[in-house]
């Protein structure tokens, strides 16, 4: 198939070849910048696993969607800054820039053209802010605390940044307590509609913002849904990028557990609350995240149901817990139950205290059961 991209501009070239030093797409994974018309406009869009960066040039008509190598945008804005605009073409899988000096540079196509992305939402907190403003802000949030060294201790978090819309504001905040550093706030007067908050990552979020030098003077409108959310987007005139939800505290950590337990093969069931039941050799496991100053996950095991509870019990559990180290037995509305906490940054080391948690569940349903009666819970 064959199309006429047009005469591109020096200006479009620019903030497309930004995106592309951004995002760096791949060729050899068929990865680069898509291309094609959306209401007349020709529209260029490339992504990132954790954003996506669209950008809207002039007016053009023509069918279909192209997937650009990247590095035959660099060579047109190339040709760009001589003679000020570069004509795009795709000529029988091939994609051929062409300066109006004479030089040209042609690169085959990928042959395999994924859709354009779209970022449908619903219930949408607005603000309306000077991009200028908002790049100064992003790289202030993504300041780390001076002067520290300690960084394996600063990594084992992800990068989670917060915005909050409130009725003329903007307060960008990113938590530093974890490294015993104060938190960042940040505010920003701003034309807000609704109200609300976003978390992502702040790192990504200073990056792209201030990498996209050549947006220049323009209004940006940043935009999400604090319900159901998925992307933060930043919208101008020319440009929308759009960030990636990134979930805070202990949230942050569960796709984490559950790549885990799907990596080992271990048999696992969410359920709507967020708890994880997990099947590990036979032994129901009851996994949950808690938040704090340190995210925990806490892994449990029913060791008999229906048990009375008595001052001999009770005093047989303290004797218990006092020679355990990391597990602890208690009674919860009458079920004996053994359980472990670990910080979920640690999470990675999750099979030694499931085997633990096994091995005590049998040991104990064997100990207890038959001295202070209950029953024992049915295979998984």
């Amino acid at each position: 198939m064959n199309a006429d991209l047009g005469t591109i501009p020096e200006e479009e070239l620019d903030l497309i070849n930004c995106a592309v030093r951004i995002c760096e797409p791949t060729e050899k994974e068929g990865q680069g910048v898509l291309v094609t018309c959306i209401d007349g406009i020709r529209t260029w869009q490339v992504s990132e696993r954790e954003y996506s960066i669209t950008v809207r040039g002039e007016q053009q008509n023509f069918t279909g969607t192209y997937l650009v190598p990247g590095r035959l945008i660099k060579g047109a804005a190339s040709f760009g800054d001589m003679a000020h605009s570069c004509n795009i073409s795709i000529k029988n899988n091939f994609a051929i820039a062409t300066s109006p000096a004479g030089p040209s540079m042609r690169l085959a196509t990928a042959l395999k053209v994924p859709e354009f992305r779209t970022f449908g939402q619903k219930n949408v907190v607005q603000a309306r802010v000077e991009y200028r403003d908002l790049q100064r802000m992003s790289s202030l949030l993504g300041d780390a605390p001076m002067n520290y060294h300690d960084f394996e201790t600063m990594f084992a978090q992800p990068p989670v940044g917060r915005i909050e819309v409130t009725k003329g504001l903007i307060t960008l905040k990113r938590s530093w307590q974890y490294v015993g550093c104060p938190d960042t706030e940040l505010t920003l007067a701003a034309k807000t509609t609704k109200t609300g908050s976003f978390t992502f990552n702040h790192i990504h979020f200073d990056m792209v913002l201030n990498l996209l030098w050549s947006i220049g003077e323009a209004t940006a409108t940043i935009s999400f849904d604090p319900e159901n959310g998925e992307y933060l987007e930043v919208h101008t005139e020319k440009v929308s990028i759009h960030f990636k939800l990134m979930l805070d505290g202990a949230a942050q950590f569960f796709p984490q557990v559950k790549d885990y337990l799907t990596s080992r093969n271990i048999e696992y069931l969410v359920h709507d609350g967020g708890q994880i039941a997990v099947k590990y050799k036979d032994i129901k496991v009851r996994l949950q995240l808690f938040d704090g100053s340190e995210p925990i996950l806490r892994s449990t095991v029913t060791v008999l149901h229906n048990v009375t509870e008595s001052v001999k019990l009770l005093r047989e559990i303290n004797r218990l817990n006092a020679t355990r180290v990391g597990n602890r037995i208690w009674i919860d509305n009458k079920m004996l139950v053994v359980g472990s906490e670990m910080r979920c940054d640690e999470t990675k080391m999750l099979t030694p205290i499931l085997d633990g948690l096994v091995r005590e569940a049998r040991y104990l349903g064997g100990l207890l059961g038959p001295l202070y009666g209950g029953t024992t819970p049915a295979a998984a």
